[in-house]
């Protein structure tokens, strides 16, 4: 995923403006943005993203407050995290910890066992789902995630 799409996202600017305002299409502007590709033209990209931004002074409000140059916005989020950002990042070695205790939060609203199980198993696996969607199967820490998360289902320890 693009930083640019985080950037929007937290901007509340639908990305619907970008496609206007560059010209792309929405299929190109949705699939850059998610899959973290440039499109094959992307010194163009790059160039409609900068004068995006030039007229959107909360992109450039919010590369500011993160400490970021405007060619961050061309990145994957999960490449050259800088450390001069505002807050600290969590670990991605925290991450199943993390899931385990809001699926486990989720799940334990009902007293019924089984109801709990199911709905424990369908919190887990969304969670699952959407993580995967997010960052790619091809992250660094997803299949040590995944590889801990099959361990704590066996009840032992990571």
């Amino acid at each position: 995923m693009l930083r640019l799409k985080l950037a929007l996202d937290e901007c509340k600017i639908p990305q619907q403006a970008l496609v206007t305002a560059s010209g792309w299409s929405k299929t190109q502007i949705s699939l850059t943005l998610n899959s973290g590709k440039l499109p094959a033209n992307s010194a163009k990209f790059s160039n409609d993203v900068v004068m995006f931004v030039n007229h959107n002074p909360p992109l450039k409000k919010w590369l500011e407050v993160n400490g970021l140059a405007m060619d961050a916005l061309l990145k994957d989020v999960w490449e050259e995290i800088p450390d001069t950002l505002p807050l600290p990042l969590p670990a991605p070695a925290s991450l199943p910890r993390l899931l385990c205790d809001i699926a486990g939060r989720a799940a334990l609203l009902d007293d019924d066992s089984s109801v709990m199980i199911i709905r424990l198993a369908r919190t887990i696996d969304y969670l699952h789902t959407t993580l995967r969607d997010l960052v790619g199967e091809g992250a660094p820490w997803m299949a040590r995630t995944e590889a801990v998360s099959v361990t704590m289902l066996k009840g032992e320890r990571p």
